[in-house]
């Protein structure tokens, strides 16, 4: 964890209304466990909450690291860096390597929030239906 999101913790609780990113649960508070969440490595040191660094539940952070191949490293600091090292033994390492296409998914739909989350996730399911009808 890095010194800027220890200092700035209850900050940023707070400028994210305590609530999951993902999910739009209570996350944070009075019993409500959460996990913060980097998109990416560069982020560390340079946090910017709702962008970069996401507010989430236990099980959306978990979510989000089971996308990446490592579900049961989704609470260990090092999740990021086993799922780097078993995608470069795979054919296409860049699809599997964090963060993966459907993690870039995921962090697109927890930046839009709410309705446009929903809207984003609609869209994409009846596009696959309709590829899937061809």
């Amino acid at each position: 964890m890095s010194y800027s999101l220890r200092s700035h913790h209850r900050d940023w609780l707070k400028r994210l209304n305590h609530r999951c990113q993902f999910s739009g649960q209570r996350a944070g508070g009075h019993g409500h466990r959460y996990n913060f969440h980097h998109t990416h490595s560069g982020a560390y040191g340079h946090e910017k909450p709702g962008w970069n660094l996401l507010l989430l539940t236990p099980w959306a952070h978990r979510l989000v690291h089971t996308l990446g191949g490592t579900p049961m490293l989704g609470m260990q600091k090092n999740a990021v860096t086993i799922q780097n090292r078993r995608a470069k033994r795979l054919f296409c390492s860049w699809l599997w390597s964090f963060p993966n296409p459907l993690q870039r998914l995921f962090h697109l739909v927890c930046r839009m929030g709410g309705v446009g989350g929903v809207f984003l996730l609609g869209a994409i399911s009846l596009f696959i239906y309709a590829m899937s009808e061809l």
